[in-house]
């Protein structure tokens, strides 16, 4: 790959490989086989001449696939999360020889990140059945004066959105979280209906034993967000 040949795999499974150059009419082959028992493979045949002009001058390689190049960076990748995709083109480069463009870098490092962390679509499957929050509040000290904060930060992955969040301080002067929802956007809407859950779910309406307690709500001063608290919890004080 270094001297910039291409080549064809011609059989390749987990007992043997064959692959010979892209091509047709240069002689260039391998032939190996797995020795049983051990991580290592029998070379049997390797015709080393290539008669073709094929070399692509670092130019660029087929072979030199986002999977190819995911294996060969995967370490560095997880010991250092700000190892870029412009390093993973730089260290291609000097190791092999070949230049690979931008995307092809950005593909391979996050096949890299996908191994370690998951995808994005296996994780929000997970989200309806996260429950850790609710054993939370289940084991949480209710009484008294509480505070609840408002906070919302915007997704910037695959899925976008906005990330609705309410917390507060527990008895042991940590965080608890309290509810969350990832909506469309950040709106009067969202943020009305996202205080209705927590009013229903979490905090109780007016009728409750909740109620008698004196709740505060922190947030910024988006203007949708200070509509909704005034119309859900009207008696609650707000704080900015």
């Amino acid at each position: 790959m270094k001297r910039g040949f291409e080549y064809a795999p011609t059989k390749c499974n987990d007992h043997k490989i064959t692959a010979r150059c892209r091509v047709s009419d240069c002689p260039w082959r391998i032939k190996a086989r797995h020795v049983p028992g051990i991580a290592q493979w029998w070379v049997k045949k390797f015709d080393l001449q290539h008669t073709c002009s094929r070399a692509i001058g670092g130019l660029g390689h087929r072979n030199c696939d986002a999977a190819f190049i995911a294996a060969f960076v995967r370490e560095q990748v997880v010991a250092n999360e700000k190892y870029t995709s412009k390093m993973v083109q730089t260290e291609i480069l000097r190791q092999h020889g070949i230049k690979i463009s931008y995307w092809k870098a950005y593909r391979a490092r996050e096949l890299v990140l996908q191994e370690v962390r998951g995808d994005f679509d296996g994780s929000f499957v997970l989200l309806p059945s996260d429950s850790s929050i609710q054993e939370a509040l289940q084991a949480a000290d209710w009484s008294g004066w509480y505070v609840i904060a408002l906070l919302r930060t915007f997704l910037t992955g695959k899925f976008r959105g906005c990330l609705l969040t309410a917390s507060c301080i527990d008895g042991n002067n940590c965080i608890l979280p309290l509810a969350w929802a990832v909506v469309q956007g950040e709106n009067r809407y969202s943020w009305h209906w996202f205080l209705e859950q927590l009013r229903d779910g979490v905090v109780g309406d007016r009728d409750s034993s909740r109620a008698n307690n004196v709740l505060t709500i922190v947030s910024d001063r988006q203007k949708g967000l200070i509509d909704a608290v005034s119309d859900v919890f009207p008696d609650a004080a707000h704080g900015y």
